[in-house]
């Protein structure tokens, strides 16, 4: 749930969302001058990385860059 002006709101995150990318909650924003209507809520998407890793989440990181690696991913360096 996202919170809006009035509660909150069901939000689909579509799958290869990027960070830094804008998503749209139509009729979920303010008020609309001398209306009864509502405009939309715009939802910025932002991606907190952990600083710290398990092994346990190394380990499916690796995982993942090796059925990934020959797409256009970035995976610049990926350390133990």
């Amino acid at each position: 749930d996202i919170p809006t002006i009035n509660g909150h709101a069901s939000l689909k995150i579509p799958s290869g969302l990027q960070p830094g990318q804008i998503l749209r909650i139509k009729g979920k924003g303010f008020p609309k001058l001398g209306k009864t209507s509502r405009g939309d809520q715009l939802v910025k998407i932002q991606v907190d990385v952990p600083k710290n890793l398990s092994k346990d989440e190394k380990r499916i990181i690796k995982e993942y860059y090796e059925i990934e690696k020959d797409k256009d991913i970035k995976f610049e360096k990926f350390e133990d």
